[in-house]
């Protein structure tokens, strides 16, 4: 995760749709989980309505340039490329195209997965 863009919420007890002001937050990157976002120093979280999606965030990840991603990755995106070159006909008439889902096994080192 690289940055936060905003956090959304669901008060109580009205459920309006509410922007939570940047600065009652702040990002962390390199806690056990990957990153989290916690409050800011002096500041607690609102109360929110409990309900599914009663707290959205919508954050940017990736790497900053192309030299910091990890070379597993590369390789991955050169193997898939290659199989749809390869395939492409197929993939123009919409036939069914075999792919090795191995390779998928140089991604999961560098998954995080989010509840």
């Amino acid at each position: 995760m690289t940055g936060i863009d905003w956090v959304k919420y669901l008060a109580t007890p009205t459920g309006i749709v509410t922007t939570l002001d940047p600065s009652g937050y702040q990002l962390m990157k390199g806690s056990d989980y990957g990153a989290s976002v916690v409050p800011a120093f002096g500041q607690s979280w609102p109360a929110v309505r409990g309900q599914p999606e009663g707290v959205q965030i919508l954050f940017s990840a990736g790497y900053a340039n192309a030299a910091g991603v990890p070379e597993p990755i590369k390789a991955w995106i050169k193997l898939r490329v290659g199989a749809l070159f390869e395939n492409r006909e197929a993939w123009t008439f919409g036939q069914k195209i075999e792919t090795n889902d191995r390779i998928d096994c140089l991604l999961d080192r560098y998954r995080t997965w989010m509840t």
